[in-house]
């Protein structure tokens, strides 16, 4: 094999590009020691190939990853804001509709909806939070809450699926 370059002898390492007997050319690492007989060198190559082939490969897997992360948090926006807009609607008629409603029960279920849609609103915005987390814009804020208030509204959104189940709800 012959060696395309001037190298400095001792210990470092240089990468190189030699030439195989059919004249293509690859990456290598050399290294030249003199011997303390006069006028002969020893040349240890390492065949680079692999690792330069690994090295493009982790920068493609890289872009290929940021890309996808791209697209991601744009899918995430795009969802998200179609998603509210909806919803929005949909709280906007309910409280239409909770001023003109005088009956109990019917109030009752607009206030099911009503918070539903504050929920739906809030599940955006957690989707909208972990995308933060990811890109590591996201800080967390310590809030009270009402545990018992919670559970009665777990169970008002699901009384018929409690009731048509024959389950109970303590």
């Amino acid at each position: 094999k012959h060696l395309e370059s001037e190298l400095t002898f001792g210990e470092h390492t240089h990468e190189i590009m030699a030439y195989r007997f059919n004249k293509t050319c690859f990456a290598v690492e050399a290294k030249i020691s003199a011997l303390n007989v006069d006028r002969y060198h020893i040349c240890v190559m390492k065949d680079l190939t692999h690792r330069k082939y690994l090295e493009k490969r982790i920068k493609q897997v890289e872009k290929d990853a940021e890309d996808a992360l791209k697209v991601k948090s744009e899918f995430v926006a795009n969802v998200t804001h179609e998603l509210r807009t909806p919803v929005n609607g949909i709280l906007g008629n309910t409280k239409e509709l909770m001023n003109l409603e005088n009956e109990p029960g019917k109030i009752k279920l607009l206030r099911l909806i009503e918070r539903g849609c504050r929920d739906m609103n809030n599940l955006i915005n957690n989707i909208l939070d972990f995308s933060k987390l990811e890109a590591g814009k996201f800080t967390l804020e310590k809030r009270e809450f009402d545990f018992r208030k919670m559970l009665d509204y777990v169970k008002g959104n699901h009384v018929h699926k409690i009731t048509e189940k024959a389950c109970s709800f303590l």
